[in-house]
Formats: structure tokens, C-alpha cells, sequence
């Protein structure tokens, strides 16, 4: 956050600014929560809403129809080119715009320009002081638009109409899009709550009702706009205070949460054509001074004798503003790239806050009442920086060194795929399949030749399991895709064959010593010339091959117990028979068991008949 200072008339001026182009002038004190009333003829203002004092009024023109506090500066305007601007809602400079014929109804502000309506185009202005006026702003004649409201982003322009009606949005003030509303409404006022502009105004009641109706629309945007109800009436003036809204009229009041249900209240009588509320009190001002005040925007007072206005036809109220109070954000620290929401608490957030991170603004801020806010965090340089939040009217808070912005992540590193077992399988799938490698995500895909495998299991980081799909014969690339949509591809990687893969069914016999040596003879199917057995990992010796059916292979050496058998095909495939072979211990010299292969089997086979038991129970497993 940047202080810049300036003398002038001896006094010091200090602004706030958060971006090169976006400051908010400093000020009194006494600005903070003060109401300023305008009317016709008549200034007066209030630190409490209940005693009010007049002030000294510029000279003619000086029929004022509304008034704002924005960017450091109370402005009023009225018929006639009435302009006039104070920094402190005490004493005011006239202006004129336009001149005479030129009626201004409304006021807005978006940092850092001003816009005023009047039926035949608008006003605008950087400072509150110097004008450019641009005719026929809304067609090419003059006609009803006479309320203009704002948020951060865009000014929105309404008015009265018999016919359909028109909404107005515009980013700079001079050029507007029109909208359809599809109704015939008068709307005088509608506050940004954060999240939606909320338009309350009336309109003629359909026979044979008559009198007057209420008039009440919702839109989060200015473009599309949503009829919502509120009670019968004719509504002058609402405003928002964080939390409640409040719409005040002709002997009428009406509250809401969110502008899409209201409820009516009961109001001392009168003509009320504005409301404020200036962080403690909302207050209502109309036709001959009348008054109410309410704490709460739901009961409104009647106090005998009622208190009043210095004399006059009031139409305009505004408030200097609530202080933001920030007592804490989450989280913290994000990276230099930005993008990190994080929700900020405290009070007194108003409608249109703007939050700045070490000078930079956030964006996209929803407000959620006056205690709370999120906010998307900007791109900013490494470091410790402060958090401010600034209200439309200026006033901020700080926490000093509240957010830290690291260095950005590193980019997850790209998985990348080693090999497959088995490496072969049959055109009709199926085959499960073991990928090894690294970088691999929960969540990755693997396709062969660009069909999707079944049956993914991401085992860690190094270890896929995968079914194959069908395809046809053949060898192709096979590839992993991280969710995080980097991919690795191992080429000619995995061959589709048209022949079976063996099938192990049994062996005989299934049990023998650890030193090996026994012949033992496989059934089955799919067996090929050049294939290989092991037994428990072990490599078989004297392999022959009968036919597709049956083989035999001197078992190795193994440690006592069962062992899987495997035989592997020329082809790369496989075929398993889990606990196929037992080994039992060597039998012991001097207990009568010779070294022949008679003597041997027959010490196998007293070991060996709890073994075949349990293995004629097991079933058998590919």
C-alpha cells in the first residue's frame, strides 16, 4: 500500500492507493457514519440519525434529488444541473451541469468514476468535480431512466415505463447496452448487495385491484433480471447494510435477506423517498422532513413527538460509510501465480469492497454480509505482504503481513512406463497385465493401440495393473495417461496373438525331494515347442515336449514345500498351477532308504500323504 501526500490550504491530504490508477482520498473523521440529507433547497446531516442540523446551502441551482459518498467526496445532485460536492457532508461547493432542463435523479459510483442520470443521458466524472456530459445517452430522445446503481464491475440504468421495460449496463458511463425486463415498472432505487442488484420501485395495480402495487427485481449481473414480490405500495428508496435490505416508500416499509423475498413492516406515516444506513442505524428521510429511524431495519420507532428533519422536502440520503475492521483471513499463503481463494473476516464490509494484496487487487470478491468476504488472491512477487480492505467510501483496514506468497509449486514430473509382464496376450483380451515404472497417478489410464484397458488398479506410484482389451493380432504401443493429462507412451510393447495360452491342469508326480531329479510329467493345453517350466521360480531342466498337451521336465533343486509351477510359451504367454509341486526333505542316510529312485519315491511318499490330501481340495489356478 502506497501514502501518498499533498499540501493544500495547509491541510494535509493523505490517499490510500492500491493500484497505480485506483486511489481513495483520505478522511475526516467525522465523515465516518455521518448521514447527509439533500432535498430542495435544504442540506442537513446526522452522526446518529435522530438529531440533524442544516447546512449552509450553495447559491441556485440547488433542487437536490440525490446524493453519495464516493471516493472521498460527498456529491449532490439535482434539477437544473444542480451539482454540488463536500469532503466532509459540513460545508459545499456548487456546481452545475448541464444546465437548465437538465435533471439529475441518480447517482452512483464505481472506483473511480461517477455517473449521474437524468432522463435525457448522463454525467460523468473521475473526481465529483469536474464533468463531461453525454446527451441522448439512452436513445435519441430523452426519456424515463432515472435511478442508476453500481458495483466493481459495471453502472446499471433503470427507470419508469408503461410499455416494456429497459435495463441499462455500461463499464465506463457514456456507453450502455440495454436488457430486457418484460415488465412495466418505475424503479427508484437498487443497492448491490454483494451478490445482486435488488430494484424496488411500483406500478399500477391490474383491475380491480388499482392503487398502487409493489415493484420489487433481482439480477446478479444487469442483464437478466427476475420478478420477485414484495407488498403492495409505492417504494421512493432502499439500502443495504451487509446483511438486511430495507425498502421505504409512502407509508410503507418492506425488509429482506436477499431481494427475493420481502416482508412488510410497520413505519411511522409519511412520504419516504431515501434510506441509508451508516454502520449503526439505518435512517429514512422524505417529503416535509419526515423521519424514521431503525437499528435494525425490521422495527422502526414512533416516538411522540416524532423528530423531524430541519424544514424542507428531503429526496436524497447517504452515508459517509462504515470503517472495515479485518480480523483474520484463511488460508494464508498461496503461490506467486495467484488463483488461491481465501476468505477474509472482520465487520463492516460493504457492498462493492475491493481487497488489495501488497498493492495488487484481488478479484472476483463475494461478499457474505457485513463479516465476511472470499477473494480470489492476484499474482504478486514472493514475500510477506500486507491485506487492506477498502470500502466504496475510502475507509480501509489493514492486517499488516497477514498473507505470504511462495515460490509455485513445481509441476507434477510426467509418469513413464519400463515394461509389461506378460508382455503377450490373446487377440479376445483378458490378459492381466503388470506395468512398471514411475510417476504413475491415482486415477491414470492405460490404453493399448488406443483402446482402453479394464480393470485399472494403480498398485503406487511405480506398479499398474491392467486387463487387456480385445484386438487384433498384432503388436502395438501401449500408453498411461496421469488425471493430470500427462501421458508416456512404451512402444511396440505388448504383442496380440492368435494362439492360446497354455493351461496347466496337473502333475505327476506333484511331490519330490529338495535336491531335485524327479522327473515330473504336465497336462494341459496350449503347450508350444520351445517352451519353458519353472518350478518356483526355478528353471526345469531336460524340458521335452510331447504335443499341446502334455510335456515333461526334471524338477530343480527348491527349499521344502509347494511351489507354483509355470510354463511360458515361445510367445511370451503363460500358464500357472498354483502349489503344483511339493518338495520334501532328502531323506536321512542309515534310515533304510537307499539312493535309488525306488528307495527315494518311497520315502516321498511317506512324507508326502497329508500333501495330497490338502492339494486334492485346493482348486486349481491359470
Amino acid at each position: 500500500m502506497v501514502q501518498r501526500e499533498s499540501i493544500t490550504k495547509h491541510r494535509v491530504i493523505v490517499a490510500i492507493c492500491i493500484a497505480a490508477s485506483v486511489c481513495f482520498p483520505a478522511r475526516d473523521a467525522l465523515a465516518a457514519g455521518l448521514f447527509v440529507a439533500v432535498g430542495d433547497g435544504v442540506i442537513a446531516t446526522s452522526t446518529d440519525g435522530a438529531q440533524w442540523q442544516s447546512r449552509q446551502v450553495p447559491a441556485p441551482p440547488n433542487s437536490y434529488r440525490a446524493v453519495l459518498w464516493g471516493g472521498g467526496l460527498f456529491v449532490a445532485v439535482g434539477l437544473d444541473g444542480a451539482f454540488a460536492t463536500s469532503p466532509d457532508g459540513l460545508s459545499w461547493t456548487g456546481r452545475s451541469v448541464g444546465g437548465s432542463g437538465w435533471h439529475f435523479g441518480s447517482i452512483a459510483y464505481k472506483a473511480p468514476t461517477f455517473v449521474a442520470i437524468s432522463g435525457c443521458g448522463t454525467a460523468t466524472s473521475s473526481d465529483g468535480v469536474g464533468w463531461d456530459y453525454h446527451s441522448y445517452t439512452f436513445g435519441t430522445s430523452c426519456g424515463t431512466i432515472s435511478m442508476v446503481s453500481a458495483n466493481n464491475s459495471i453502472f446499471v440504468a433503470t427507470g419508469g415505463t408503461t410499455g416494456a421495460q429497459t435495463a441499462y449496463t455500461s463499464t465506463d458511463g457514456v456507453s450502455w447496452s440495454p436488457h430486457a425486463m418484460t415488465d412495466a415498472r418505475w424503479f427508484y432505487a437498487a443497492p448491490w448487495t454483494g451478490t445482486e442488484f435488488a430494484a424496488v420501485g411500483s406500478y399500477v395495480c391490474p383491475p380491480p385491484t388499482g392503487g398502487e402495487c409493489g415493484a420489487a427485481y433481482t439480477s446478479n449481473d444487469g442483464v437478466y433480471w427476475y420478478g420477485e414480490t414484495i407488498p403492495n405500495g409505492w417504494y421512493g428508496g432502499a439500502a443495504w447494510n451487509g446483511s438486511r435490505l430495507v425498502a421505504v416508500g409512502r407509508n410503507v416499509a418492506a425488509s429482506a435477506n436477499d431481494g427475493s423475498q420481502w416482508d412488510g413492516l410497520t413505519i411511522p406515516s409519511g412520504i419516504y423517498r431515501g434510506v441509508a444506513w451508516n454502520g449503526a442505524v439505518f435512517a429514512a428521510v422524505g417529503d416535509g422532513g419526515v423521519l424514521a429511524t431503525s437499528a435494525d431495519g425490521l422495527t422502526w420507532p414512533n416516538p411522540q413527538p416524532r423528530p423531524t428533519l430541519p424544514s424542507g422536502n428531503y429526496f436524497g440520503i447517504a452515508s459517509g460509510g462504515v470503517s472495515p475492521t479485518v480480523s483474520s483471513l484463511y488460508p494464508t499463503s498461496g503461490p506467486m501465480s495467484g488463483g488461491t481463494r481465501t476468505t477474509i473476516t472482520g465487520a463492516g464490509f460493504a457492498p462493492g469492497v475491493t481487497v488489495s494484496f501488497g498493492g495488487a487487487l484481488g478479484t472476483d470478491v463475494l461478499l457474505q454480509g457485513g463479516s465476511s468476504l472470499s477473494v480470489t488472491v492476484p499474482p504478486h512477487a514472493l514475500g510477506v505482504v500486507n491485506v487492506v480492505v477498502i470500502n466504496p467510501n475510502g475507509l480501509s483496514d489493514s492486517l499488516g503481513g497477514a498473507y505470504t506468497f511462495v515460490a509455485n509449486p513445481l509441476p507434477p514430473a510426467p509418469p513413464a512406463l519400463s515394461t509389461l509382464t506378460p508382455a503377450v496376450g490373446t487377440m479376445a483380451g483378458g490378459t492381466v497385465t503388470t506395468l512398471t515404472g514411475s510417476d504413475f497417478q491415482a486415477g491414470a489410464h492405460v490404453s493399448f493401440d488406443g483402446v482402453p484397458a479394464s480393470d485399472v488398479t494403480v498398485v503406487d506410484g511405480t506398479t499398474i495393473r491392467a486387463t487387456t482389451p480385445a484386438h487384433a493380432e498384432g503388436i502395438v504401443d501401449v500408453q498411461v495417461a496421469n488425471p493430470d493429462g500427462q501421458t508416456t507412451t512404451l512402444p511396440a510393447s505388448f504383442t496380440y496373438t492368435s494362439s492360446p495360452a497354455p493351461v496347466v491342469l496337473s502333475a505327476t508326480p506333484s511331490n519330490g525331494v529338495q535336491s531335485g531329479g524327479a522327473r515330473v510329467t504336465l497336462s494341459g493345453t496350449g503347450f508350444a515347442s520351445g517352451l519353458t517350466v519353472d518350478f518356483g521360480g526355478v528353471p526345469a531342466t531336460g524340458v521335452s515336449f510331447v504335443d499341446s498337451t502334455k510335456i515333461s521336465a526334471v524338477a530343480p533343486p527348491h527349499a521344502e514345500g509347494d511351489v507354483d509351477l509355470v510354463v511360458t510359451n515361445p510367445d511370451g504367454q503363460s500358464g500357472k498351477l498354483a502349489s503344483g509341486f511339493h518338495y520334501v526333505r532328502s531323506p536321512p542316510s542309515g534310515c533304510g532308504y537307499g539312493s535309488s529312485a525306488s528307495q527315494a519315491s518311497l520315502w516321498v511318499l511317506a512324507l508326502s500323504i497329508p500333501v495330497l490330501r490338502r492339494r486334492a481340495r485346493a482348486p486349481r489356478e491359470r
